[in-house]
């Protein structure tokens, strides 16, 4: 070999070490890029599983609230329900009473067509005006009853107004622990 392949070769080794040794800096930085993306996967998987069970925890603590918050819910739907049918009730009563009112009328127009008639016909008008007054005693008793059914579920939808914030209370402490919500 001669004196300048010699050097070429000398040259091409010492080439060949540094690439070497680059390549081993190269392997080392990405070995310990990788050992960095491991530990803060593993905090990550563990303040994860920690918020995981304090959310469980704090559900089973929360359980038996919100287990008696529906049962009062319950509670007051069927209170609602009977004051619906008991408005129910009133309304068909009502339409009954109002229903009266076309013969009323009529009978009204025959005492205003029969003037001659007209004693036979105030006796019959008598009648027609005690009924009107029972029915409209009966309609002021159910517009009474109504009253008081409308007092009663609003009593009710306010108790379930504040059952609802009671049930809520549980969700709003979540929005303290994640501030994304």
């Amino acid at each position: 070999m001669t004196p300048q392949q010699e050097s070429q070769l000398a040259q091409a080794l010492i080439n060949l070490q540094q690439t070497i040794q680059m390549q081993q800096e190269r392997q080392q930085q990405t070995v310990q890029r990788v050992n960095l993306l491991y530990r803060i996967s593993f905090i990550a998987f563990a303040a994860l599983v920690f918020s995981m069970s304090l959310m469980v925890a704090l559900l089973a603590f929360h359980l038996p609230g919100l287990t008696d918050a529906i049962g009062q819910m319950n509670t007051h739907f069927s209170h609602i329900t009977n004051d619906m049918e008991s408005m129910r009730r009133n309304m068909d009563s009502m339409r009954q009473n109002v229903a009266v009112m076309p013969g009323i009328v009529h009978d009204m127009d025959a005492i205003y067509g029969n003037m001659g008639t007209m004693s036979t016909n105030v006796s019959s008008m008598n009648g027609h005006v005690s009924q009107i007054n029972d029915r409209m005693n009966a309609m002021a008793y159910n517009v009474s009853d109504m009253s008081r059914s409308f007092q009663v579920m609003d009593g009710s939808v306010t108790q379930m107004r504040s059952d609802v914030h009671h049930m809520s209370a549980p969700m709003r402490m979540f929005n303290s622990i994640n501030p994304f919500w």
